[in-house]
């Protein structure tokens, strides 16, 4: 979720992710 991943491009791009799955 976003508290794992930094405010960065790759960052929000793993947020996304994360986010799609329901993370």
């Amino acid at each position: 979720g976003l508290l794992k991943h930094p405010l960065t491009d790759i960052g929000l791009a793993k947020f996304l992710e994360d986010y799609k799955k329901g993370n």
